[in-house]
């Protein structure tokens, strides 16, 4: 909802030096924080839990609630004023984030219910596992996921169509 009542002026004033020197100030209090309080409950930050199973539905669980998704916005808008405005070789994955969204909890529910999770115990597996993520991300953003998923996803087919059209654009001109 905030995002539809938002205009291209308002997100203009997040790239202002002030703001951005405000919003890494920000993140490095939230990371500091969320460092030095290990015993915070990390399903606050879920947002999907009920209270009754996060602790006793109080009035005060609503108001710790309410102070998660006050901090979220902020950390949100504090991360949105370090996105680059102009094209770099990783823009054209930005734009297919739906489908690394929505298709990577694929492979998470099998990583959890595989034995996989057990050969990552130490440093070098875990920065092994962030390259995984990498070339996970890249992958599912890359055009021919987006293709073959856009009629599941979006409910069209535009890109299909568009690959069939080049593909027997090129067989014509290669025949």
């Amino acid at each position: 909802m905030i995002g539809y009542h938002l205009s291209k002026e308002h997100l203009k004033k997040l790239f202002t030096p002030k703001v951005r020197l405000a919003s890494l100030c920000i993140m490095l209090v939230i990371f500091i924080g969320f460092y030095l309080n290990t015993d915070i409950n990390y399903k606050w930050l879920l947002g999907s839990k009920p209270y009754a199973e996060l602790e006793d539905a109080t009035i005060v669980s609503m108001f710790k609630r309410l102070g998660f998704y006050g901090l979220s916005i902020i950390s949100v808008f504090s991360f949105l004023s370090f996105i680059p405005r102009g094209q770099y070789f990783f823009t054209n994955w930005g734009k297919q984030t739906l489908y690394v969204y929505l298709l990577h909890g694929f492979l998470i529910r099998f990583f959890r219910e595989s034995t996989i999770q057990e050969y990552f115990s130490n440093t070098e597996s875990f920065i092994m596992l962030a390259g995984l993520s990498f070339l996970i991300t890249v992958l599912l953003s890359s055009e021919m996921i987006a293709t073959m998923a856009q009629p599941i996803i979006e409910l069209k087919a535009t890109k299909p169509k568009r690959f069939m059209t080049k593909t027997k654009e090129y067989i014509k001109q290669a025949f």
